[in-house]
């Protein structure tokens, strides 16, 4: 193995070791512990039916998140959930590449190298996404949308599986149960699992190929799943009755501006070009069989990176002027994820046209795989997330020990009958736990470094009234003090039922 590889291989496990170590300083923040508040009061399954009728309805992942979440051993425990569901969504990925490198690859990739190259799509995603803090480090995110993404991976897989011609009627199954599966996780997956198989009809139509009759089924499926998802009480709720509340070409202009700062977030950031370049660099071990496929098709790079916008702006669309709603951040870390895929499956359909290119990446693999490790870790390293992750690093503890004397605080002074604690808001106590830390260089911290971490999800700090509710709630107190105000815990009940 070259220096390069070497590099590159140094380079994911010292990141991978810095992204798991955070765990271990996260804390469960207000939507965490809305699920013990629920469970409590209604039990199990009528805190899903309350759920489902009054917040939205994600059928999928709201039981999911109440069983997990009301567990006190597990929100006690964070780091567990988190660490546990990195596990799975780096499983996932290394089975979403060992997968389409068996049915795509002339060179199908080993294990080894599926773990190296799935490890390096991790990397990406984190580095090019917005938030990473509700990525991976904030369970309620994770649950709703980290891990529906990490199923979607698994739903691309099964229709590689359908083209294969091996038990076509299986597949379609399995893709037609995961399809309202992922409509009942968020608005994305619902969005995408619907677009995607009359994408694919489209496409098989425009190259003049036969529709297989169970992707027929799947489309039926798919159109019945939102329908479904149309119906459910509790979106109806959240985007206030589908009642269009402005004119659609103020829409439309918001999303043209939202779609025009989504692919700014793309195009301003190396990581992206660098996997582009991976992509085609991989291109160059495509079978005969899919290069044929390819080659049969009509429609040319450009138009479909358009239709790849297209999609974007629509779904912005959609829900800006019917569900009167604007996905957040953590809803459009998983839309940049599913771009860059598109992205690359562009690039590997149109690998055809660049047969003189990837003859001599063929001649000279070792060569170009070298170039390809040097630039992803130069570009990574110099990245805005890897800058984060070491500030993150450097301050998260101190940001962690403020959170645990909080608790700990709340809890002493209840083990004493106390039904009102004060306690220190959060700036005057992490400074004090900066200048712990770091001495003289404290003030300079403090004015280099962002407070709460940017990896840490920003609703943490307890000043805000209605996390002080959930707060106070969660830890048998009635009335928590911050800077003299009084946040009594009956609060919570103009949030919840009583």
């Amino acid at each position: 193995m070259k220096s390069e590889k070497l590099m590159l291989l140094a380079v994911i496990i010292a990141l991978g070791t810095a992204i798991t170590a955070l765990v271990l300083f996260q804390s469960p923040v207000n939507e965490d512990f809305v699920a013990p508040y629920l469970v409590h009061k209604y039990g199990f399954t009528h805190a899903i039916e309350w759920y489902l009728i009054n917040m939205n309805g994600r059928f999928t992942t709201v039981p999911i998140y109440l069983l997990l979440c009301s567990n006190r051993f597990l929100l006690d425990n964070y780091a567990i959930l988190l660490f546990s569901s990195l596990l799975i969504s780096y499983y996932c990925i290394y089975r979403f590449v060992f997968s389409m490198g068996q049915h795509l690859m002339t060179n199908q990739p080993g294990r080894a190298r599926a773990l190296l190259i799935a490890a390096i799509l991790f990397l990406t995603f984190l580095a090019i996404i917005p938030e990473v803090a509700s990525f991976i480090y904030w369970m309620p995110a994770v649950i709703t949308y980290t891990i529906p993404f990490c199923l979607f991976l698994i739903y691309l897989t099964v229709w590689a599986n359908l083209f294969s011609q091996t038990r076509p009627w299986f597949h379609a199954f399995v893709i037609c149960v995961i399809t309202l599966l992922l409509g009942g996780c968020n608005e994305v997956m619902m969005y995408f699992s619907f677009v995607f198989p009359f994408a694919v009809i489209l496409m098989l139509l425009l190259s003049g190929y036969r529709l297989p009759v169970p992707l027929l089924l799947i489309a039926i499926v798919a159109f019945v799943m939102v329908v479904i998802i149309f119906k459910m009480p509790g979106n109806n709720v959240r985007s206030g009755g589908f009642h269009q509340t402005q004119p659609l070409l103020v829409s439309v202009s918001g999303s043209v501006f939202r779609t025009w700062h989504f692919l700014l977030i793309l195009f301003s950031n190396p990581v992206f070009y660098i996997s582009g370049l991976g992509a085609m660099l991989l291109s160059a071990n495509l079978n005969a069989g899919f290069l044929q496929w390819c080659n049969r098709k009509r429609t040319g790079w450009l138009l479909e990176f358009a239709c790849l916008v297209g999609m974007i702006f629509l779904f912005d669309l959609i829900l800006r002027h019917v569900a009167n709603y604007v996905i957040p951040e953590r809803g459009n870390n998983i839309l940049i994820c599913i771009f860059l895929l598109g992205t690359w499956w562009i690039i590997f359909m149109n690998a055809g046209k660049l047969q003189t290119f990837l003859s001599v990446v063929r001649n000279s693999q070792h060569k170009f795989g070298r170039i390809f490790s040097f630039l992803f870790v130069v570009v990574l390293l110099g990245s805005v997330f890897f800058r984060e992750l070491v500030a993150n690093i450097l301050v998260a503890p101190a940001h962690h020990s403020v959170m645990e004397h909080q608790i700990h605080t709340v809890e002493s002074e209840r083990s004493k009958g106390a039904r009102v604690v004060r306690i220190n808001n959060y700036r005057t106590d992490i400074e004090t736990a900066i200048r712990k830390r770091f001495g003289n260089k404290s003030r300079f911290v403090m004015a280099e470094f962002r407070f709460p971490p940017s990896f840490v999800f920003v609703e943490h700090e307890r000043f805000n009234p209605q996390n002080a509710y959930f707060f106070a709630e969660y830890y048998g107190i009635d009335t928590l003090i911050i800077d003299s105000i009084r946040y009594p815990r009956g609060g919570l009940t103009n949030l919840l039922p009583d």
